[in-house]
């Protein structure tokens, strides 16, 4: 017979009283889909997302166990922010008005910020020691404080750099896991780049099925800018080529099916940057599994370069009219009207204070949408954090970059996570100059976080074997 103070019972009926509001707000939802399909789905989605991630963080079997929420969390900021289902006017955003896709947004990200927070205590109590942060921390406070300077509503710059925060924050969570149990953090950080090709592999099913929203012909999926689709592919293929069959876990089945996929989707959005980004990343990979296997170097680069100039002697006209994408040589000079754009932000800094700290976080849209209507932002990671947080901002974003790359490939036993995240380090870096995507929330910045997560996790274990030296060495000399 089962008694009242049951576990199984107990742990029913509290799931059962949680489901209540749950299953009032799909009633709701229900009724608000008659008139906003689109926005009710939204919805659903996120009461579904925050479900399964108060499930998975309740349950504390074992540590890895017990974080299995994060690679969901992390995914969750990858899409929430890129992925649309209600556009509205960037003026009106900027001047602090919201819709309900930056609703579903922020609650997205208060949900993961505050899981973070809550599992960051039980962390700690397993390593208490600091975690190196590097300068991860360093050009997002700025933006916050940015808020105070703004040429935007205080409330977006603050809230959208507040964002910020959040990712960093969840990052440092997983570097202290990492450096609480090494397999737990690399299995974590693993899982959280396979469900990201998991995902990305059903919106490239969607977009050949349904084809692009606005019909522009070059590939995409609803609710996302060619660009945009095109960076998501990009990062997605360069996980699973050089993370390779053993690192991802795909079968043969459906592993190169997926590299099929990702390839001609990249090919079909034809974004310039994103296959600049992915031969680099290629590139930089081939030269470092030569530190284990010096013939991968030679023969890998050799095989690559004259792959290149095959390509370039049997179809150099066709390839010419594919990366002109049919524009004139006036806007190829011009990179798609890049130029003129970049010239006119920079010329609206004109005091030191604003070359020092910029005009606020997110003010490019204030700025550029009167004189450039196509442009919601700066179409550069550098001029936007230019414009958003001066010279100091982009001095120090800089600098991360260039130490989390220094980080991630001076260890001589070069693992596959590092150089996964190398790779990815050198991909977002190349789409950084022709695309703002690296320093917003979303993709980009949320990317960069993860890849500082293994150079801090190793950079502390260096850091925690140095202290044991020294402690023993100190002990044998009493």
């Amino acid at each position: 017979m089962i008694s009242h103070g049951d576990p199984y019972i107990r742990t029913r009926i509290k799931w059962g009283l949680a489901l209540l509001p749950a299953l009032g707000v799909a009633a709701l939802a229900g009724i608000y889909s008659v008139g906003h399909p689109k926005q009710a789905l939204a919805l659903g989605a996120l009461a579904a997302l925050a479900l399964v991630l108060l499930d998975l963080n309740g349950r504390t079997e074992s540590l890895l166990k017990r974080f299995r929420w994060l690679p969901f969390a992390w995914v969750a900021l990858l899409l929430v922010t890129d992925l649309r289902f209600d556009y509205a006017d960037p003026r009106a955003v900027a001047a602090g008005a919201v819709s309900l896709q930056h609703v579903v947004e922020l609650l997205t990200y208060a949900t993961v910020g505050a899981l973070a927070l809550r599992a960051r205590g039980t962390i700690v109590s397993l390593y208490p020691r600091p975690v190196p942060k590097g300068l991860l921390l360093a050009w997002p406070l700025v933006a916050v404080v940015s808020a105070l300077w703004t040429v935007v509503h205080p409330l977006y710059t603050f809230v959208r750099a507040g964002q910020l925060l959040v990712i960093a924050t969840l990052a440092l969570l997983l570097v202290r896991i990492w450096l609480s149990d090494r397999a737990t953090g690399e299995e974590l950080f693993a899982r959280t780049l396979r469900l990201f090709v998991q995902v990305v592999t059903i919106l490239a099913l969607i977009g050949l099925a349904v084809g692009a929203e606005e019909g522009a012909g070059r590939f995409t999926w609803p609710g996302v800018h060619t660009g945009m689709a095109g960076t998501y592919l990009g990062a997605a293929f360069v996980i699973l080529v050089l993370g390779g069959r053993s690192w991802t876990r795909f079968p043969a089945h459906t592993y190169w099916p997926r590299v099929f996929l990702f390839g001609a989707t990249v090919i079909l959005s034809e974004t310039r940057n994103v296959l600049a980004g992915i031969v680099l990343a290629v590139a930089i990979a081939l030269w470092l599994k030569g530190r284990e296997k010096p013939i991968t170097r030679y023969l890998g680069i050799l095989y690559y370069v004259v792959g290149a100039l095959v390509l370039i002697s049997l179809a150099a006209t066709q390839l010419g009219t594919y990366l002109s994408r049919g524009e004139t040589v006036g806007s190829l000079e011009s990179l798609s009207g890049r130029i003129p754009l970049w010239e006119f932000a920079i010329g609206r800094l004109e005091s030191i204070q604003e070359w020092a700290v910029g005009f606020g976080y997110g003010a490019s849209r204030a700025i550029l949408l009167d004189d450039f209507h196509w442009a919601g932002s700066a179409h550069s990671t550098w001029v936007e954090l230019l414009l958003g947080v001066g010279l100091v901002g982009a001095v120090l974003a800089a600098t991360s970059m260039i130490l989390v790359g220094f980080w991630l490939v001076k260890r001589r036993s070069f693992g596959r996570a590092n150089l996964v995240a190398t790779s990815l380090l050198a991909y977002f870096v190349m789409t950084s100059f022709l695309s703002e995507v690296l320093v917003l929330p979303g993709l980009g910045f949320t990317f960069l976080a993860l890849v500082h997560i293994p150079a801090l996790a190793q950079r502390g274990m260096r850091r925690d074997m140095a202290r044991g030296t020294a402690q023993r060495e100190e002990a044998h000399a009493r």
